[in-house]
């Protein structure tokens, strides 16, 4: 499959043949346990030079779409939700300059996850709720080390989301979370901000464990709340 040259003027050549092989990889083409073809082989096959096939793997490795086997064979990565997610940090991270979408963003996280602290309330194993009250241990071990904290924070979150057993859930909370931090990232520890977080935390998980669905959502949306107040989002 050779270009012509007045086809491709529009789009770099490494760009189509990109676009090309990421279709296909998506498309279930090549098997994940083997590896794409040989630079060799993309250059016949596209009638194009070694530097267009070079960076057209190098942009699907960025993608997240194949992975370099040991620095040489290149090996094709069926996207997950969480590559799909990731590709939207830097649209993200770009939109959240302006205050509004960050307020928007706020605003559906504690939409989604107040849904998902009703349904663990219904649905939660004793195991699942230990795993909650595990990391509500770690998170408040670390309100000193805001790094460590943030991280106690996501994880969370996360596990709340797993419990709703759908495989996107957690891979959107973790992003929103991600892109939230991202935001905060410059900020110096808040001992007793933290501090207060754990106690929000603490009330959704108890809220949880009695299986009062409306409480655990309640209680989740007044640490959102709460914590849109802290940031100056609030209405």
């Amino acid at each position: 499959m050779e270009f012509k040259q007045d086809e491709v003027r529009a789009e770099r050549l490494y760009e189509q043949v990109e676009r090309i092989l990421a279709k296909e990889i998506v498309g279930g083409k090549y098997d994940e346990a083997g590896y794409l073809p040989s630079e060799r082989n993309l250059m016949e096959r596209f009638g194009v030079g070694r530097p267009a096939i070079r960076e057209a793997l190098f942009s699907l490795e960025r993608r997240g779409l194949a992975t370099r086997h040991q620095g040489k064979r290149v090996r094709p990565l069926k996207p997950g939700f969480e590559t799909v997610i990731q590709q939207l940090d830097l649209v993200v991270e770009s939109s959240l300059r302006e205050r509004a979408n960050l307020r928007h963003l706020m605003e559906l996280r504690r939409f989604i996850e107040s849904s998902l602290a009703e349904k663990a309330a219904q649905t939660a194993t004793k195991a699942e709720i230990a795993k909650l009250w595990a990391i509500l241990e770690e998170t408040r071990k670390s309100t000193h080390d805001q790094e460590r904290f943030w991280q106690a924070d996501i994880a969370f979150h996360e596990a709340l989301a797993e419990i709703s057993n759908n495989p996107i859930l957690p891979e959107i909370v973790k992003a929103i979370a991600r892109w939230l931090i991202g935001e905060r990232r410059i900020t110096l520890p808040d001992v007793e901000r933290n501090k207060q977080v754990c106690d929000h935390h603490e009330a959704i998980i108890t809220a949880i464990e009695a299986g009062d669905g409306p409480a655990a959502s309640q209680a989740m949306s007044r640490h959102f709340r709460d914590t849109e107040q802290v940031l100056g989002l609030s209405s």
